[in-house]
């Protein structure tokens, strides 16, 4: 993840082991992949699709065939995504300056969470981890929080 798109590494140890190589083989830039932006700021595996958070929002982007579906801020809850995390049941969880959404990518549901909702003391989520139990955690400017639900 970059400021100019996304980079990607065919042979990263021979570019490491070579200074005067280019470490990126591909760079993914911006409305040629569906991204809303080329800064890229958030990416999660989920098998796939590879989940691309951006300073304008997210997006589903297949590699195999180049196709992306976009998600906006009317269905995040927020347009800059800080963090994506995907739990053992494929729900996609993105964090955003305005809280954190639950994203069902079977039906595009999404459930937008405040930080007020979440016990933060501001809504901007920085961060978020699911450990092995699939228990959530949110980083924010407001603490850390753990939540228990669905």
């Amino acid at each position: 993840a970059t400021d100019d798109g996304l980079c990607i590494v065919d042979d990263a140890a021979a570019a490491l082991a070579s200074p005067s190589s280019e470490l990126c083989s591909t760079v993914l830039r911006g409305d040629d992949y569906g991204f809303w932006r080329n800064s890229v700021t958030a990416l999660a595996d989920g098998g796939s699709v590879i989940w691309v958070g951006t300073s304008g929002g997210l997006t589903r982007y297949y590699p195999a065939t180049g196709a992306s579906v976009r998600y906006d801020e009317n269905s995040l809850g927020g347009e800059r995504i800080n963090d994506i995390a995907i739990d053992a049941d494929g729900i996609v969880w993105i964090a955003t300056n305005e809280g954190v959404t639950r994203l069902d990518p079977s039906t595009n549901l999404a459930t937008h969470f405040t930080g007020n909702d979440l016990g933060l003391s501001t809504a901007h989520v920085r961060s978020i981890y699911i450990d092995a139990d699939g228990t959530k955690w949110f980083a924010g400017d407001g603490g850390l929080v753990q939540y228990i639900g669905a």
